[in-house]
């Protein structure tokens, strides 16, 4: 395989090619998201909101898992200046991962055989030992849609997220006639499968030909980036947990199933247009901040977000107000409640929209103390509120109600604090 490095073309109008990108990206992503929605009416009745359930608990654990297999370098391959560099990096995270993966199933298994864990009240599932190398699937595959998108390559990047969900739910729908909920379970791997397979013209091999001085450089001039990501990456994991836990222990596994349900589809669009955007933005302002374009940068900022709150806006009024009919129609009988709640939390994923095509600009401009932060006010916020809500016996609808709220919050904060860090870092330099 022979990849040419990055050329930084210049275009009589940038914004045309930006959004140009963002097409191609988004498309992919779009008829991603239409089969993920086509598939879910079959999987609702193919499993038991007990079974949705087991598969969020079971993605919150691969979540918390994924940033300590690759440690998240595989991220700045869209920052990365050459050939070489893409190589080192790439290199360096599947060797680590596969050794992390081996080690945390190890150190799973001594957990659970010395009986640590059910000292303090938690049960380890058998299915939970392949929560490591679902894991590690999903770093690679992350990996190598950042080499594809690295190299401008976004027709392939939304073909590989297409390949990918279509693999989510052929396996869930081929496996219920074999193993039940476990099934469910495997999707988030076999998807992970589906996009390397997709970008393997961008696979790398383990051993080869790289200068470790190179490696070590990159991970030293990433290092903090990657401790940031790490530490919010945990943080946001346990703050998407403690509400599981909360509704499980207070609602009910039926409840916790349609609160599942409910967080796997309200946050689709931005997964059809936000993630596409964030995609693109991403490496557009990458190749900007090492330009010294901090201009160019700071439209590229103002522009995404005007664009973002023009697309999230009547979609999400219309999920509002239609959600309570669309769930049951679409899902089944047994999904009534599901858009109750979609109705509610249709508030915190209006802002989610528009925050988290924009938060990467962290990276770019390397302030690595502030995911950390963010995240820790985010489970700060969420845990005092699960406080409150458990003291005063919250119904469902209001616990849930109060956690959009925090959640909104949290988002606007973040949109503000990325503006002013890119106004600091622009009258800094200048």
């Amino acid at each position: 395989m022979c990849l040419n490095d990055i050329k930084i073309v210049k275009v009589k109008n940038p914004s045309v090619a930006y959004w140009r990108d963002v097409i191609f990206q988004a498309s992919g992503n779009s008829t991603a998201q239409l089969i993920g929605i086509l598939g879910l009416p079959i999987l609702t009745r193919l499993y038991t909101p007990e079974d949705f359930a087991d598969q969020a608990i079971f993605i919150q654990i691969t979540a918390l898992l994924v940033a300590f297999i690759t440690f998240r370098y595989e991220y700045f391959v869209p920052l990365l200046k050459s050939k070489e560099e893409s190589f080192a990096l790439s290199r360096w995270v599947i060797k680590t991962g596969m050794l992390m993966c081996f080690l945390t199933t190890l150190m799973m298994f001594f957990l659970d055989l010395t009986g640590c864990l059910s000292s303090i009240g938690i049960t380890v599932r058998y299915y939970y030992y392949m929560a490591p190398i679902t894991a590690y699937l999903i770093s690679l595959s992350l990996l190598y849609q950042h080499e594809a998108q690295r190299m401008s390559d976004y027709k392939l990047s939304g073909l590989a997220e297409v390949i990918s969900k279509s693999a989510y739910v052929i396996s869930g729908v081929l496996g219920s006639f074999f193993s039940g909920g476990l099934a469910l379970i495997l999707t988030s791997a076999f998807g992970a499968v589906g996009k390397i397979a997709a970008l393997r013209k961008y696979l790398f091999s383990p051993s080869g030909g790289v200068k470790r001085q190179v490696s070590f450089e990159l991970i030293r001039l990433y290092r903090g980036r990657a401790v940031g990501m790490i530490l919010a990456n945990t943080m946001l994991t346990f703050s998407s947990v403690i509400p599981l836990y909360l509704i499980a222990s207070m609602y009910g596994a039926v409840t916790l199933g349609q609160f599942s349900l409910v967080m796997a589809t309200i946050f689709l669009p931005s997964g059809l247009i936000g993630s596409a955007v964030g995609n693109v933005f991403y490496q557009r302002a990458g190749l900007l901040w090492n330009e010294q374009e901090f201009e160019g940068l700071n439209k590229l900022w103002f522009e995404t977000i005007s664009r973002l709150t023009v697309y999230a806006l009547p979609v999400y009024v219309i999920a509002y107000y239609f959600a309570p009919w669309v769930y049951p129609f679409i899902f089944g009988n047994a999904w009534v409640e599901a858009g109750k709640y979609a109705q509610i939390m249709s508030v915190a994923a209006f802002f989610s929209f528009i925050a988290g095509p924009v938060d990467r600009l962290i990276l770019v401009l390397g302030v690595a103390y502030y995911l950390p932060l963010i995240h820790a006010l985010r489970l700060i916020l969420i845990t005092a509120f699960s406080y409150i809500a458990m003291r005063g016996e919250y119904t469902t609808v209001d616990f849930i109600a109060g956690y959009s709220a925090v959640m909104a919050f949290v988002y606007i904060f973040d949109i503000s604090c990325g503006r002013y860090f890119l106004y600091i870092k622009r009258s800094c330099d200048e």
